[in-house]
């Protein structure tokens, strides 16, 4: 066995040293830092104590200005000539300038007294004197580094200033120290503490050094004798048993991990033949465990992914996983009947087929998910039926509604006709009275041929009376059809509504059908508005035809009085003037009344075509609504219908969507159904689509808008409207057919 070293106990003994001598060199240098920082510190204090004296013998000449003594000239050249002669440290000075700046007095740089030193710069480009009036201006007194020569020296060396203004006379003074003799100081402090560190350093790592030997080479001993026990070298003598320190001590122990290692070596070569019988049972379990963990997971894992045709193989097994197996399939056997049957009742629902049933006897959720969906395929086929039957009736109603507004159109045609030639005959009558009037001696001999043009008059207003009395009876006979109507549309809407409440209970499967019967509903409510108005269209047609009979009975009793004059005609001849004048105006009032009779009666016919449009009308909206009940399959008759309404469509027809061509499975005049589509859309959703249907008798291709109503898979059904007018009007005669 090889064993690996961690770090010697030398090393770490010398480490220990190294450490403690750079904490040694570490305490050193921050020490030195200390001091030159505090050095450097007292050396500022310094220098602004010394520009506090100089400011205040400058504030001194000022005061004996104040006081008359001495004329201000003469007290700034006494300020300037005292302040040039101090001195400190040796060669250390004060100097003055102005707020220009220009340099009022300087002891050892002459040369620039007097003149502007704002563009005077240190190597660094630090323009000095500008920064001394920017501090006094802003702080009023502050410190400034920057490099100057020493006295004596060309070369610039680092230098520390401070400077403070005076402001009643504008000036600047400041002083300052080198730095360079406080790094040598520095310098020199370093190299004494280098050299006591470095003699302490030697004595450690020598002690170290005596230490670490001490210890590390009967460690040594230790580990060789330790390595050749770990190899099973049990003849290895163990070194150091006889010392009484902590070394002879782990020298000891070894010994002991000695003998308890002959004594191991016995008893695992007892234990290995065990353990290898062990593992070869062990082996064996595992293998059987494992395969039948395996099989589990292909099962559960196929199950995941709805492949419930997968079972697990008993043949195998005993036991525990005997029964887990059986178990495990006969769940899966459960639960492929019950989604299987589910999958089926699903499909038929969204094919409207609402006759399919779950058959299989299942308990528990099973059971409780049976009931379910059978409730709701028995909810939705009563639904369907109650649908078909009110769509079917209000079909039938709208047909007869029809019909009849056909033949009362045809009527109120012939009755108009009737009118005119009325009218024709009276305007004669009134001709002739007026000829007799002209002609009194003539009278005699007309007055047969009057009375027997009265006579026909009075047979012609009493046809017209008959017929207006046959009008007033169809415009009943049309409003009880209307109220019928207004009855179904009421019925239709509540029925919808019913099947509304029912998609909702539904959930996510009811969705299709609440689309259905809020399409029923809005028919029905469209039909309803319609049967009033021709409600009240009939009524206004009845009060004119009323108006009209009354007309005609006048009509009737003028041409009874005129037959009676003209008898009378032959025996009082002397009265034919006036009787013929009070006969001419009679004839007059005729002539308007049939002409308005005749007006009445037209605006009747366009009354009645209007009638017979909104029949027409509501007969169309009951044929659409029973193609949408036609979704729906009940029972064969009302799958034949459905068929022969949704007609299927040929490989060559074909939806444009989203730039991709889809092919059409089925279509009708209201809606379709295309895919598979890879980009299936939302239900709801609002589509642009293109359609191309080939028909043994035309090619439609139109643009169409549609909103998605169903979702099969991958399929998409949609209700569509044409864009396009005339190709609607080609695409309702085509299924009209």
């Amino acid at each position: 066995m090889k064993a690996g070293f961690g770090i010697p106990v030398m090393v770490r003994i010398m480490a220990i040293i190294g450490v403690a001598i750079a904490s040694l060199v570490t305490q050193m240098l921050l020490d030195e830092a200390d001091q030159r920082q505090h050095v450097i510190q007292e050396r500022r204090s310094d220098l602004r104590h010394l520009v506090e004296v100089a400011h205040g013998i400058v504030e001194s000449h000022a005061r004996q200005v104040a006081a008359g003594k001495q004329s201000e000239a003469d007290a700034k050249q006494a300020a300037l000539a005292q302040l040039e002669a101090l001195r400190y440290e040796k060669n250390e000075y004060f100097w003055v300038n102005d707020m220009a700046p220009v340099l009022l007095m300087h002891p050892f740089a002459k040369q620039l007294v007097g003149k502007d030193v704002s563009a005077n710069a240190d190597p660094n480009g630090k323009r000095l004197f500008v920064e001394f009036t920017r501090v006094v201006r802003s702080e009023g007194a502050g410190f400034v580094d920057y490099l100057w020569p020493k006295p004596g020296h060309d070369q610039p060396v680092p230098k520390i200033s401070y400077v403070k203004g005076y402001a009643p006379w504008g000036w600047v003074i400041g002083t300052g120290i080198y730095i360079d003799d406080v790094e040598a100081d520095a310098a020199a402090s370093l190299r004494d503490a280098i050299i006591a560190v470095t003699i302490n350093s030697l004595v450690l790592v020598l002690f170290g050094f005596l230490l670490a030997r001490s210890v590390a080479k009967p460690l040594r001993d230790l580990t060789g004798a330790i390595l050749k026990l770990a190899e099973r070298q049990w003849q290895t003598t163990v070194p150091h048993t006889a010392k009484r320190d902590e070394i002879g001590a782990i020298a000891r122990s070894v010994e002991v991990f000695k003998h308890n290692g002959l004594e191991n070596e016995r008893l695992q070569q007892e234990a290995e033949a065990a353990r290898q019988e062990r593992e070869a049972a062990r082996a064996l379990r595992e293998q059987r465990e494992a395969h039948a963990a395996a099989q589990i997971a292909e099962l559960v894992e196929a199950v995941s992914q709805g492949r419930l045709d997968r079972r697990i193989e008993e043949g195998d097994k005993e036991g525990f996983q005997l029964t887990v197996s059986r178990q495990l399939n006969g769940l899966t056997a459960t639960l492929q009947g019950v989604t299987g049957e589910l999958a089926e009742v699903m499909h038929a629902l969204a094919d409207g087929e609402v006759t399919r049933r779950i058959r299989g006897d299942y308990r528990g959720v099973y059971g409780e998910l049976k009931d379910s969906a059978n409730s709701m395929a028995e909810r939705l086929s009563e639904f369907a039926r109650r649908l078909a039957a009110s769509a079917n009736q209000l079909r039938d109603a709208a047909a007869d509604i029809s019909a009849g507004s056909e033949d009362l159109a045809g009527r109120t045609e012939s009755q108009a006709a009737t009118l005119e030639e009325t009218a024709a005959a009276m305007h004669q009558v009134t001709s002739t009275v007026r000829q007799n009037a002209d002609n009194a001696l003539a009278a005699d001999r007309l007055s047969a041929e009057a009375r027997q043009t009265a006579q026909r008059g009075g047979q012609v207003v009493g046809n017209v009376v008959g017929a207006m009395d046959k009008i007033e009876d169809g415009a009943r006979k049309i409003s009880d059809i209307v109220t019928l109507i207004d009855e179904i549309a009421f019925q239709t809407n509540l029925l919808a509504l019913n099947a509304s409440v029912e998609a909702a209970r539904a959930g996510e499967a009811g969705k299709g059908f609440a689309v259905v019967a809020q399409e029923v509903r809005a028919l029905a409510q469209r039909s309803a508005n319609a049967s009033k108005d021709i409600k009240s269209q009939i009524s206004a047609s009845n009060a004119q035809v009323r108006t009209g009979a009354e007309l005609a009975n006048q009509a009737g009793g003028a041409l009874e009085d005129i037959v009676g004059a003209v008898q009378k005609v032959t025996s009082i001849v002397a009265e034919i003037a006036s009787a013929s004048g009070e006969q001419s105006r009679g004839l007059d009032e005729v002539n308007k009344a049939v002409s308005n009779m005749d007006e009445i009666t037209q605006r009747n016919a366009a009354l009645v075509e209007q009638t017979h449009a909104s029949a027409q009308a509501l007969a169309n909206q009951a044929q659409e609504l029973t193609e949408l009940v036609g979704f729906f399959k009940l029972a064969q008759q009302s799958f034949e219908q459905r068929t022969a309404r949704r007609m299927e469509t040929t490989a060559a027809d074909h939806v444009l969507y989203n730039g991709e061509q889809l092919p059409l499975r089925n279509w009708s005049r209201i809606g379709l159904m295309f895919g598979p589509c890879r980009q299936m859309p939302k239900l709801g959703a609002s589509l642009s689509l293109t359609v191309v249907v080939n028909t043994p008798a035309q090619v439609f291709r139109f643009a169409a808008e549609a909103q998605v109503v169903r979702i099969d898979g991958s399929y998409a059904g949609v209700r569509y409207t044409c864009a396009d007018a005339d190709t609607a009007e080609e695409i309702r005669a085509y299924f009209a057919r």
